[in-house]
């Protein structure tokens, strides 16, 4: 019972709480926690304990006010979530909105970045096009990454994800070389940290 207890409370330590915030970043939350149950590999059970453990605020107090029966099944948990706080008119424009202001953040992987663009799209209800879906990623990459793109075409937003994966290997080596560089020279204060390439924030993942 005790290492329960502490998986539940570390688990909830990464997956962070839920404080009843409505739209985007209640599906964000939700997507977060699904993907860390996931690579945890944990139960129903603990899944459920996990969830619970999370609620704060407004959450908890909607949370406790459910009934027994309607805390049996996680799927329904989840349903009845989003029925509270992710009003399905208000949903769609503020999808649009965030979709628009993705960024790519300090310390962000492409990966990371192409999986917030592919969440979001697939969250909407109208079908944005292939050109509209590569325009914006593009546009939200790292000018660093953006500027080293190979000109052709994509096939979907996968294949731009792909790319633009394959330009960061050869940034990560240069300022290593560079960083290496510099300390041999005596020039790198080893209580610096690496620096990585910034780049404005965006709401919250």
């Amino acid at each position: 019972m005790a290492d329960k207890t502490k998986v539940v409370s570390e688990i909830s330590k990464i997956v962070k709480p839920f404080t009843g915030t409505k739209g985007w970043p209640c599906k964000a939350w939700v997507f977060n926690f699904a993907h860390q149950c996931e690579t945890f590999k944990l139960s129903e059970a603990l899944r459920k304990q996990v969830f619970a453990a999370c609620m704060q605020g407004d959450a908890l107090r909607w949370y406790t006010s459910l009934q027994e029966e309607d805390k049996e099944d996680l799927d329904d948990i989840i349903d009845l979530l989003f029925e509270r706080f992710v009003p399905p008119i208000a949903f769609q424009a503020e999808l649009e909105r965030v979709y628009q202001d993705l960024q790519q953040t300090q310390g962000q992987s492409v990966s990371e970045l192409g999986r917030d663009h592919q969440l979001l799209i697939s969250e909407m209800t109208e079908t944005l096009s292939l050109a509209k879906q590569l325009k914006n990623f593009k546009r939200s990459l790292l000018p660093s990454i953006k500027s080293k793109l190979e000109i052709r075409t994509s096939a979907d937003l996968n294949d731009m994800i792909e790319q633009a994966k394959l330009v960061r290997p050869t940034l990560s080596t240069n300022l290593l070389a560079s960083t290496v560089k510099a300390s041999r020279k005596g020039c790198y204060n080893q209580r610096t940290p690496l620096l990585y390439f910034s780049v404005s924030t965006k709401q919250t993942t």
